[in-house]
Formats: C-alpha cells, structure tokens, sequence
C-alpha cells in the first residue's frame, strides 16, 4: 500500500507492505495518524475519473493520497 502525502513540505511517499499484520497495522495507525490532523484522504479508482474521498481506513486500497486542509489567511 501506498501513501502519498502532501503538505506544507511539499509531497512525500510511504510504502506499507500489508501483506502481513505487522504492515497493515503500521498503515492503519499512519492513516488514523494522517486523519486526526486534518488531512483528506483519497483513493483513485479505475473505474472513476475523480478519486473517492475515505474517511476510513481501506485495507484493498492499493494507494491513498492525503490532502492537507486549505488555511485561509
């Protein structure tokens, strides 16, 4: 599974082997991690044009994309 996460730094990748417990427990703490700070996260599909908003952790999900919240000023 992977995560691509963009916020104030720019964009980064984390890769979670979910084959195994000890991997997929690493993504759903990242992913709930992620979420409690405000982030969106999306998951692209095939089928769709426009990605599918999630707000649970998908553990079929091939790749999430989090979304930073938008700061007004």
């Amino acid at each position: 599974m992977k995560f691509n996460v963009t916020d104030q730094t720019g964009h980064s990748v984390e890769e979670f082997d979910t084959a195994d417990k000890v991997g997929l427990k690493q993504a759903m703490e990242r992913f709930d991690e992620l979420a409690a700070q405000g982030m969106r996260a999306a998951v692209p599909s095939a089928e769709e044009p426009t990605p599918r908003i999630v707000k649970d952790f998908d553990p079929n999900a091939e790749e999430v994309t989090f979304i930073r919240p938008i700061q007004g000023g």
